[in-house]
């Protein structure tokens, strides 16, 4: 039996690798590639969902930053709560977070309450 020493890919192992390959880029590259018509904004309307949840990401951050100044304000003077979001300066939040950055409508707060919500449509989860 004759022991038999392999250095090199034959070229049957390196034509099946690249058809391989070339058969993943071609699942994977069309989703990246996608042109499609265009908006107002100029993105593509595939890209105008991840641009709108990261607005949404930034409304419902900013709510609950809203939200724990209120916590901590109520917590520092039981007796004094903030009547609107603008007693919450002292508290880090500032005039652009009380804005919802899709909608640019001020957030409603109520004051006996203490709960801020967005009117934005679809933001009411938030």
């Amino acid at each position: 039996m004759s022991t038999r020493v392999r250095r090199a890919f034959s070229l049957v192992e390196i034509l099946v690798t690249v058809a391989i390959l070339t058969i993943i880029a071609a699942i994977i590259l069309p989703r990246y590639l996608r042109g499609g018509p265009k908006t107002s904004t100029g993105r593509s309307l595939q890209d105008e969902a991840p641009v709108q949840r990261a607005h949404g990401v930034e409304c419902a951050n900013a709510l609950n930053q809203i939200r724990q100044a209120y916590t901590m304000a109520t917590s520092a003077d039981e007796e004094h709560r903030p009547q609107s979001l603008a007693d919450l300066k002292s508290y880090g939040i500032s005039d652009k977070m009380t804005i919802c950055p899709v909608g640019k409508v001020p957030y409603v707060f109520n004051s006996a309450t203490g709960q801020v919500q967005c009117p934005y449509p679809g933001h009411g989860k938030f």
